[in-house]
């Protein structure tokens, strides 16, 4: 009988043999079948992120060279996708973010950074300008080399426009919209710090509205601010007719407003205080709370700060104020001026050796012109 089940366990066994095979295998094409669905689930979950995300995104080659965007990146920059694709970040980055950005990138090829994020400034295909806040990462392979580059990108547009509005609102006058005192105060200094260094002269002019509280006594504060603003608006249009590089306009508080001229002597900024002084007479704001004059004039103080001197700013306001209060004493409507300057002489040494040596003098503010204005206007 033994020879008997000797065929048919061989028989058995082989069926069980093919039946491991077939199991085995059914297991394994399972197993292939479930990840390509996990990939393909992944795959298809990575799609929805990228085209739903609430934020832009985009990846670019070690180069800069965009490989992918989604959606809204493309919408933002008013490009299609495949306008977009093949570009440069540099070709679409404001020149002032191109170097800090470069810099950036470097570092993180070079492995000094894990990420870096910083605002920027994107161009738009209208010529236009889109402020971003924008965080880089690196994509790594097994060589530990980053080859691709993942950029998330968020708009903060609005945000810089209420930045920039909060600056406004902290450096402009409210009522004239020029510049304010703390604007004035701070430019006054770096303008200085600048033209010194070079050797140039600045000019200060300080104008003040004459008799301005009988204005607003009797027309009401709303009139006077109009009023301000009137005047404010003429001294834009004479600065405009008169461009000078870098020269500032600020409104002090009250009816006193400031010129600063750099690189101008006493002479020149004179001449241009005498221009503002008659282009106000011309102007002719009525003003019947005067016993004087029935129109709205100003007094100006005029200084000036030369670049070889051990004198500051505020020796130059200060100057500019007392031409000011002398013009105010002396009628009213007319321009003072007053300068800093130097004053050389030889010394003769028991050495025999000439030395130059200085003295420091103010000037005494004095009227440069007295005008009868109030004849020629009636």
């Amino acid at each position: 009988m033994a020879f008997l089940f000797q065929p048919l366990l061989h028989v058995l066994l082989g069926i069980g043999f093919f039946a491991l095979l077939l199991l085995g295998g059914l297991s394994y094409r399972g197993r292939r079948l479930h990840r390509r669905k996990t990939l393909d689930q992944a795959a298809y979950t990575w799609q929805q992120v990228w085209k739903h995300a609430p934020c832009a995104l985009a990846i670019a080659d070690r180069n800069g060279t965009l490989i992918q965007a989604n959606t809204l990146f493309t919408h933002w920059l008013q490009y299609r996708e495949q306008d977009l694709i093949g570009r440069n970040f540099r070709e679409i980055t404001h020149a002032d973010d191109i170097y800090h950005e470069s810099q950036l990138l470097k570092e993180l090829i070079r492995g000094q950074r894990e990420r870096y994020r910083m605002e920027k400034r994107f161009l738009r295909k209208d010529g236009s300008y889109l402020w971003v806040d924008m965080v880089i990462t690196p994509c790594t392979y097994e060589d530990a080399v980053p080859h691709r580059f993942i950029a998330l990108i968020q708009d903060i547009s609005q945000y810089k426009h209420q930045q920039d509005q909060l600056q406004l609102l902290q450096e402009r006058d409210p009522v004239t919209l020029l510049a304010n005192q703390r604007q004035f105060e701070q430019s006054l200094y770096e303008y200085w710090q600048h033209h010194a260094f070079l050797g140039q002269p600045i000019s200060l002019i300080l104008m003040d509205l004459d008799a301005f509280k009988g204005y607003n006594d009797f027309y009401g504060m709303p009139a006077g601010d109009r009023c301000l603003q009137e005047v404010a608006y003429l001294l834009e249009q004479q600065m405009r007719a008169f461009p000078i590089q870098s020269a500032l306009l600020a409104r002090l508080g009250g009816a006193e407003f400031a010129f600063l001229l750099p690189a101008h002597a006493l002479e020149q900024a004179l001449a241009y205080a005498q221009t503002l002084r008659q282009a106000l007479l011309e102007l002719g704001l009525p003003h019947e709370n005067r016993p004087d004059v029935p129109w709205v004039t100003a007094s100006f103080g005029v200084a000036c700060l030369s670049a070889q001197t051990q004198y500051g700013v505020s020796d130059l306001l200060r100057q500019a104020r007392l031409a000011l209060y002398q013009a105010k004493a002396d009628g009213r409507n007319r321009v003072a001026s007053a300068s800093l300057h130097w004053q050389h002489r030889l010394v003769n040494k028991s050495s025999g050796l000439h030395h130059l040596s200085t003295q420091v003098a103010i000037s005494k503010p004095h009227i440069s012109q007295v005008h009868q204005d109030r004849q020629a206007k009636a």
